[in-house]
């Protein structure tokens, strides 16, 4: 991670609500209700932001709740660096950082420390929110970040370099991803419905 995205001393504790989304109008209801009765200060993102804009945004961040479902999360990532916790509806929610011994097992991994699983359930956010308040400390979000994802902390020089190959001679390219439509079938990408019970 850049030295820049490293976290610093917070001045207030701060949340940070993810763009909206006509899909997420049910759990960014709960996620504002929570962080108002919880008189929690929030702020919410929308619009276009520049890399230095969006980082002393997240820099600021003590907690992020997810608008959507992340194929990888890149934010989620960025923000952790940062000393932010995650909050999430659901595990299904966050895929790329699931911890599974197998990738081809089915079904959901757990998830490290940082991400907080409500259910949308309310009163369980307010009090989840309320317990993160009480020992917030960014180092410890950060720790843990590199604890339990150090190959999304500080990358994977080998295997960068393998991909940039791979790149170069064409065996990755635009198209790639049709060659692998049947990945479903192994587990990697497990079907996802909005209606999926809960688990995690």
């Amino acid at each position: 991670m850049r030295a820049e995205a490293l976290p610093e001393a917070k001045s207030e504790f701060i949340a940070l609500v993810d763009f909206e989304y006509a899909s997420n109008m049910r759990e960014r209801a709960v996620q504002i209700q929570a962080l108002e009765e919880s008189a929690t200060k929030y702020m919410v993102l929308n619009g276009r932001y520049s890399i230095d804009a969006i980082r002393r945004i997240y820099r600021k961040t003590s907690i992020y709740f997810l608008a959507s479902r992340e194929s990888f999360g890149l934010p989620i990532c960025e923000l952790q660096a940062c000393g932010s916790y995650v909050f999430t509806p659901d595990t299904h929610w966050c895929p790329s950082h699931w911890l599974k011994t197998d990738l081809a097992q089915e079904g959901p991994g757990e998830l490290s420390p940082n991400f907080i699983v409500y259910h949308n359930d309310k009163d369980r956010l307010i009090r989840e929110i309320q317990r993160i308040k009480t020992a917030y400390d960014p180092k410890t979000v950060v720790e843990t970040f590199r604890r339990y994802h150090p190959q999304l902390f500080q990358g994977n020089e080998g295997e960068l370099r393998e991909f940039i190959q791979k790149v170069r001679t064409g065996v990755i390219h635009s198209s790639s991803h049709k060659d692998y439509v049947d990945i479903r079938g192994l587990g990697y990408f497990p079907s996802f419905s909005p209606d999926a019970p809960h688990s995690g």
